[in-house]
């Protein structure tokens, strides 16, 4: 217990107190005290249906996403046995005040249905926790799965990359574009332009990317002992894997396909390993 009673000190620090978690909760508990919930259901809108382009909403909702994705985190961290249930009264009573709430209720569950949270929140209203069979394996796959986050998250090439996928363009350059060129690598170029310099990074972000996604997808492949640790690894990252809801997950498939074949043999691609495997592991056959 004194081990996963420091392990959660250890989230809290690094994912909630000391993040844009932390100014997450603040913006909501602000508009929340107004008791006025449109500004932030226009905060939240779903950008595919109305545009996000100003830069303090785009920054209010990035540190929105941070403190969902912490809850997120103690939901897996939950099932890995990394921490131990019940959560503390404090957390609890902030989780229920954030996602209880009907803006952000419909944030993740309508807008971008995400698993996790609808789990976490449901068993803190009814106090009780889902059980799991777990053993030391869990913990260690955790500490993977941690590593792997914080080196995607602070990757600024691969993040680059993302928006790209999810806004569909970057600079002059949109997403059909981007795919165009993977298919035609002969027609590269590289010279000191900003176009080209953001291309480049883009490139770059894919290639890291990948690397990410194989050992992400041996990380699922290593937690077939236990499928429900499985499966909440796999959805906190659903938005990229899941094709039919996300345009990341759309976008990326598209480029998996692209750069697999006809490339699989080529030198060109010898940066992307093992696509075929991580194409099935991630978007064919997710854990439910």
């Amino acid at each position: 217990m004194k081990a996963q009673s420091l392990n959660l000190d250890i989230l809290l620090k690094q994912y909630r107190n000391q993040s844009k978690a932390e100014k997450g909760f603040e913006i909501i508990a602000e508009l929340l005290e107004d008791n006025d919930s449109s500004k932030l259901d226009n905060l939240l809108r779903n950008h595919h249906v109305e545009s996000v382009s100003d830069s303090n909403e785009i920054e209010a909702r990035e540190n929105i996403n941070e403190l969902i994705d912490f809850y997120s985190l103690l939901q897996v961290a939950l099932f890995s046995d990394y921490i131990s249930a019940p959560l503390s009264p404090k957390i609890t009573e902030e989780i229920d005040f954030i996602l209880n709430s009907k803006p952000l209720q419909k944030y993740y569950t309508e807008n971008y249905p995400s698993v996790l949270p609808q789990l976490i929140l449901k068993q803190i209203k009814v106090d009780e926790y889902f059980k799991n069979n777990i053993n030391i394996q869990g913990k260690v796959i955790f500490d993977r799965f941690l590593i792997l986050n914080q080196f995607s998250k602070r990757d600024d090439d691969i993040q680059l990359l993302l928006w790209m996928y999810n806004s569909g363009s970057i600079g002059r350059y949109t997403v059909e574009d981007f795919h165009q060129l993977l298919k035609s690598k002969h027609n590269f170029r590289v010279d000191n332009n900003q176009n080209s310099i953001t291309l480049n990074k883009i490139l770059w972000g894919l290639t890291k990317f990948t690397h990410f996604i194989n050992y992400y997808a041996q990380l699922l492949r290593d937690c077939q002992f236990n499928p429900i640790l499985q499966s909440a690894i796999w959805h906190y990252h659903s938005n990229w894997f899941n094709s039919q809801n996300s345009k990341i997950g759309y976008n990326l498939n598209i480029t998996l396909q692209i750069v697999n074949y006809p490339f699989a043999k080529d030198k060109w691609a010898s940066g992307f390993t093992d696509l075929c495997f991580v194409a099935k592991v991630l978007f064919e056959s997710p854990p439910v």
